[in-house]
């Protein structure tokens, strides 16, 4: 709708209007990062985040941990929250599922990512626009 205005004004330059819609992008990108962080699960009573818990438990079969890997118990946990798009409770969540590791982060396939974004209950496509798998990549070095 904004480059309808700009360009149906004919009063702006090419370069206002390009201008324009980059800050556009700009700000739908902050908007969503500010949702992820600031209106997510995190303020939820602790009832309401154990339900989400147990039902994202019970969605947890749908991802493939056989090329994921699957952690063995005692093995030490990353910080998931070190990569960027994972706070205190979608890191809660990964965990709850049996997703612990930054190595199991960097094996997603783009299947992968939509699985466990479904799983999860994380807004659509996030996982892959966040890059993940990038950032779990370099945190591990390969």
């Amino acid at each position: 709708m904004l480059g309808w205005w700009l360009r149906g004004r004919n009063t702006v330059s090419r370069d206002t209007y390009d201008l324009k819609c980059e800050e556009l992008k700009s700000c739908e990108k902050k908007a969503e990062k500010l949702l992820s962080e600031h209106a997510s699960d995190e303020h939820l009573p602790v009832e309401e985040k154990q339900k989400a818990l147990m039902r994202i438990k019970e969605r947890a079969r749908k991802i493939n941990f056989d090329r994921i890997g699957v952690v063995e118990q005692g093995t030490p946990k990353d910080d998931l929250k070190r990569i960027s798009g994972i706070g205190p409770f979608i890191e809660e969540k990964l965990n709850s599922i049996g997703i612990m590791t930054f190595s199991q982060i960097s094996r997603f396939t783009p299947e992968d990512e939509d699985t466990v974004n479904e799983v999860i209950e994380f807004f659509p496509g996030r996982i892959r626009r966040d890059q993940w798998v990038r950032q779990a990549k370099e945190f591990i070095g390969s």
